[in-house]
């Protein structure tokens, strides 16, 4: 099996994850209405969107130069954020409101991807670029496990232990990837990361599942 190979079967299990987190949140949605439910699962839609983008783009580079870096960053970090600043706020209208910018603003994200091949794909400086941008995404994911490491201490619930563990594990999985950017060649730290996102994202899974 060749490295590309092997990272697709790795974008597909995240995707697969990704996409039975969305079935699950929207599923508890419809019996709870929590818009905060709605928000994660429109969050894991643009994981599984962005993720599955930028596969094909990988493995279309030599007929397509769909540049889907800057759609996968931005999609991802924005989605994030947004149900970070669920957690924030718990009022039924404030949630709402942000229901709907999210929905907005991930249409709009869109755009991004479109004028993706006229966005810049290689200058001086690009890798530590792309480093930020994709560290950038462990941002609200650290804050999201903050936030669940302080509901658990208050009342031990399971939920939110696998949450924060979830959003911990996923945390560490876009840290991990700073140096691939910076340094050719470092296929085993990508691979390092993926599999933490699967971990990642399995224990979010399991939190709307068990908890």
């Amino acid at each position: 099996m060749n490295a590309n190979t092997f990272a697709n079967i790795r974008a597909i299990i995240i995707i697969i994850i990704a996409l039975f987190i969305v079935l699950r949140a929207f599923y508890l949605y419809s019996q709870m209405r929590n818009p905060r439910l709605f928000i994660l699962g429109l969050t894991m839609i643009m994981i599984a969107l962005t993720t599955t983008v930028d596969t094909i783009g990988d493995n279309i580079s030599s007929f397509f130069h769909l540049n889907s870096y800057w759609f996968n960053y931005f999609g991802q970090t924005i989605s994030y954020t947004f149900f970070f600043l669920s957690l924030v706020n718990s009022s039924e209208t404030f949630l709402r409101r942000l229901l709907r910018l999210q929905i907005a603003i991930s249409s709009l994200l869109l755009i991004v991807l479109l004028i993706g091949p006229s966005l810049p794909s290689s200058f001086p400086g690009l890798g530590v670029t792309r480093a930020i941008l994709s560290s950038g995404r462990a941002v609200p994911c650290f804050m999201i496990c903050l936030y669940y490491s302080g509901a658990f201490f208050k009342k031990e619930t399971l939920f939110s232990l696998l949450m924060g563990a979830g959003f911990l594990i996923t945390t560490l999985a876009y840290y991990i990837i700073f140096p691939r950017y910076i340094y050719p060649h470092q296929d085993q730290i990508q691979i390092a990361g993926d599999l933490l996102r699967i971990c990642g994202y399995f224990t979010l899974l399991m939190a709307l599942l068990w908890g």
